[in-house]
């Protein structure tokens, strides 16, 4: 007959690798390392830390130089502290934070200067006044082209729905519908012809260049809403497309935040990040390309050294052009926070 255990519930004892198990788990856990140690530390302190305490180090060793030197000479403190070991990483750092602690107090108002928002000075206002007027002939433009590509499209598309033996009654409904015409119809006729429709009839090339220019359109808020910008007026565009009644913007996000899935949020934010962040590079590369034109401009005969500002003016525009991608998607987002969960 056999003497061990049989089962957890009849055992006189736990087993021999049960027994192992909760000897391991009561022996005392081995200490912990300098770097896991240092690794909680670190973990407890946020970026709102992080930054005021580098910028205080970074304070600091410039006065205790000025001290060591005693002078007032921040140029010579700079050259004294980049010849030390490490001393260019402190000057580096001290930079990078600084310049992200300036970019970031403005990050706002550099996205609602390139939206149009310029004060109440009057150059701003002669600015804005001439820029509006051209946005205004744009938008005009394009839907001038639009309903002319519409009617166009319209006109094959008949002929082939007359081919099909389509009612004239319905084929005067899709007309005057395109035409902006008023006309007196039955309910069941206008019913038909919304069901049928007249773009399963149209060149596929006929439409193609149509949601073209109506997705160009599609930029631009009402005429009296007009800002002097081209992101101005897409973020326009996108927030009179919510039809908030309060007008609050921001309130939508807010009391929503909670309950928006956490794709969409993700979406929204990314495309709100992605906006400031090429908003900010715009005004980067302009600055980078007049310091660089006015550094070249010394170079007497060496014309690939313009190539540098040149460079610098294409990515700026590069930039401006991604921020136009970046508001779009963010109206998007805004969009689908208002719809709900599906």
């Amino acid at each position: 007959m056999s003497t061990g255990p049989t089962s957890s519930t009849g055992a006189a004892g736990p087993p021999a690798a049960g027994a192992a198990e909760l000897a391991k788990n009561d022996a005392p856990a081995p200490p912990e390392g300098l770097s896991e140690f240092l690794r909680k530390i670190l973990d407890q302190l946020s970026l709102s830390a992080w930054l005021p305490a580098t910028m205080l180090v970074g304070c600091a060793a410039l006065l205790l130089q000025l001290a060591a030197l005693a002078s007032v000479d921040i140029g010579a403190a700079i050259l004294a502290l980049a010849e030390k070991p490490f001393g260019i990483i402190v000057i580096l750092l001290f930079a990078l934070i600084l310049t992200a602690i300036i970019v970031q107090a403005f990050s706002f108002e550099v996205i609602r200067f390139l939206e149009g928002y310029w004060g109440a000075s009057s150059l701003g206002a002669i600015v804005a006044h001439v820029l509006i007027e051209i946005q205004l002939r744009r938008v005009r433009k394009i839907s001038n082209q639009r309903d002319k590509q519409e009617k166009r499209a319209f006109r094959r598309a008949h002929e082939r729905m007359l081919s099909r033996n389509i009612p004239r009654s319905i084929l005067t409904i899709l007309e005057d519908d395109v035409y902006r015409r008023r006309g007196v119809h039955s309910q069941a006729d206008k019913d038909e012809a919304r069901r049928l429709g007249w773009r399963q009839f149209a060149a596929p090339q006929d439409l193609a260049r149509f949601d073209r220019l109506s997705k160009r359109l599609d930029d631009f808020p009402a005429e009296h809403r007009i800002l002097p910008t081209k992101l101005g007026n897409v973020l326009r565009s996108a927030e009179d497309a919510l039809e908030l009644a309060d007008g609050d913007l921001e309130g939508l996000v807010m009391r929503r935040y909670d309950r928006i899935p956490e794709r969409i949020r993700t979406h929204h934010d990314q495309f709100r990040t992605r906006l400031d962040m090429y908003c900010i590079l715009f005004f980067v590369f302009i600055v980078l390309a007049m310091l660089s034109t006015l550094i070249v401009w010394r170079t007497q005969g060496q014309l690939l050294s313009f190539l540098f500002p040149a460079t610098f003016a294409l990515l700026a525009l590069t930039a401006y052009a991604a921020s136009i991608t970046s508001a779009r998607g963010y109206g998007a987002s805004l969009r689908a926070i208002q719809r709900g969960p599906a």
